[in-house]
């Protein structure tokens, strides 16, 4: 089949667009990495790396995660310009 996601620059971006609109999100609605991790189930080390674009989060996750930062999921999605 095809090649991993690292060896797709358009995979790359994005999941890193992905994460700062995560980041966003959360830092607007005053949670820290911590607090939506605990809220979420995930270490605060997942959701470091899921806003950095390293860990691509699964849609269950994407969809609490969005969920308790009072957002939509087409809010944190990359749109293209």
């Amino acid at each position: 089949m095809g090649s991993s996601t690292k060896d797709k620059p358009q995979q790359v971006e994005f999941y890193r667009k992905l994460g700062v609109n995560l980041r966003e999100a959360r830092k607007r609605a005053n949670l820290s990495q911590d607090e939506v991790a605990n809220l979420v189930g995930l270490k605060r080390t997942s959701l470091t790396n899921i806003e950095g674009g390293r860990q691509h989060p699964p849609l269950h996750v994407l969809c609490e995660i969005v969920e308790r930062l009072n957002v939509c999921v087409s809010d944190v999605l990359p749109t293209e310009q």
